[in-house]
């Protein structure tokens, strides 16, 4: 690759950074995923970004499971073509990550692609697609994909899309998404949470106060003090605690979510980055 298209030294930085920084998030799965999408949106000057996991079925002729993080969208009902798309499990009217499934599914070692929509899909493919012309044209236009096949077969995805009235994407931002997808996806399972770990930032805002009081050494009634909250009250959150996380008593709890204190204590003071997780089923 022509050093003009590797990331600047700055870039490569924020890279490194982000990686740190989504470690010390990293037992909350929404947390580390949207401050990754936030900072890569920042960098490439994107208007929406993407992550996720496409997991296989347990039994063939089944369809895939699709958990997707958004976020970026100024007004909810720009992201209802979207939604509506997703909803209509028609993958193949999206060209660009229909192509990219094609072409991963051909790979071997190293099973993993980043390309920007042009190095795929030329203008007239694009613009004449059903997905650009029912669900995001033209708010959205010039876009880079990046996937790996994860050991469990599933496919970790990222993806940044530009407003229509934005320049176009090149290789140098193709790259650094490719970086920083690489380090990212192995650290996850270790360092960093998986989709099906227990989220506090989307926890209803109450519990998450409750569950960071008895994090710093509350006991309920503190906790009722502290909040305004009869003992009862505090109590039936508790217990609904012991049931999101599974566990049978407090120092379960406790020991389960010890990890979590930064993000509750960050979604506490300020509400959570606004992104949306949506879980669909994709006949892939």
């Amino acid at each position: 690759m022509p050093r003009t298209h590797e990331p600047r030294l700055d870039e490569l930085r924020r890279i490194y950074l982000t990686v740190g920084e989504c470690k010390e998030l990293g037992a909350d799965p929404h947390a580390w995923r949207v401050h990754m999408l936030q900072v890569l949106r920042e960098v490439l000057g994107a208007y929406v970004a993407f992550t996720g996991e496409l997991s296989p079925p347990a039994e063939p002729g089944l369809p895939w499971r699709q958990r997707i993080l958004d976020l970026g969208w100024t007004a909810p009902n720009e992201r209802r073509g979207y939604e509506r798309w997703a909803e209509q499990n028609e993958p193949e009217q999206n060209p660009f990550a229909h192509a990219m499934f094609r072409e991963l599914a051909m790979q071997f070692h190293p099973a993993a692609l980043t390309r920007l929509r042009r190095q795929v899909l030329d203008d007239r493919g694009w613009y004449r697609s059903s997905f650009y012309r029912e669900h995001v044209g033209p708010l959205l236009d010039d876009s880079v994909i990046s996937m790996r096949r994860l050991p469990t077969g599933a496919i970790s995805m990222i993806s940044l899309i530009r407003g229509s009235d934005d320049s176009a994407l090149d290789e140098r931002h193709a790259r650094i998404v490719q970086l920083l997808h690489d380090e990212i996806d192995s650290r996850v399972g270790t360092d960093l949470a998986t989709f099906d770990t227990v989220s506090a930032e989307t926890l209803p805002p109450r519990l998450r106060e409750v569950l960071l009081c008895l994090l710093e050494g509350e006991s309920e009634k503190q906790v009722a003090a502290h909040l305004g909250l009869s003992r009862h009250t505090v109590h039936q959150h508790v217990k609904r605690l012991h049931r999101i996380f599974r566990v049978a008593s407090r120092g379960e709890l406790l020991a389960r979510c010890r990890r979590l204190h930064s993000v509750l204590a960050r979604s506490v003071v300020g509400p959570p980055p606004d992104a949306t997780l949506s879980v669909h089923q994709l006949d892939h």
